[in-house]
């Protein structure tokens, strides 16, 4: 059908607004289907994608900062491990840590582990056995032995109460250090 032909046409009134009406409903359809609802697709995505940007650089300056903290904690390690004596290790520390204690006759035993790498650093831990010691020596031993100045820290320790002497204790401890 073209223009020429429905101008040769006679149509009602009628015929004419229903032709008019559909043709604006047609035109209707056609711009929300292909420009108005597109362009809202799009925008949603747009603002989707955005408050997945914003969520991610909020991630990464708390990832950053984490960073930050870590860096500024390994040169406070690499400066308290240049710190220490030269010659420092962590068994002997230990033994003349409980002999300084009086608690060096109480040492069943004392095994040094191997050395495991932990990164740019070695970790060095040594598991010892403590037979009838009193609460008072143990907490005087851990305080000395758990030192930030010599990065010594408890990873593991058991305690076990003693039948006889009363009030002793047997304790299993391991102690790590980094080198």
């Amino acid at each position: 059908m073209n223009l020429n032909m429905l101008k040769t046409m006679k149509l009602s009134r009628r015929e004419r607004s229903c032709l008019v009406l559909c043709a604006v409903a047609v035109f209707l359809f056609l711009l929300f289907q292909f420009a108005i609802f597109p362009f809202a697709d799009a925008r949603e995505r747009t603002k989707r994608s955005i408050t997945r940007a914003e969520s991610t650089l909020r991630d990464l300056a708390v990832l950053s900062a984490e960073y930050r903290s870590l860096g500024a904690a390994s040169l406070e390690v690499d400066r308290l491990i240049k710190d220490r004596p030269k010659d420092f290790s962590l068994f002997s520390f230990l033994e003349q840590q409980a002999g300084e204690v009086g608690i060096k006759p109480n040492i069943s035993y004392m095994r040094p582990s191997e050395t495991i790498d932990q990164g740019s650093y070695r970790e060095s831990s040594v598991e010892m056995r403590l037979e009838n010691i009193t609460m008072s020596q143990l907490v005087e031993y851990l305080r000395r032995v758990e030192s930030e100045e010599h990065l010594v820290r408890v990873r593991r320790i058991v305690i076990k109460r003693t039948e006889v002497p009363r009030g002793c204790f047997s304790v299993l401890i391991q102690l790590v250090t980094v080198v």
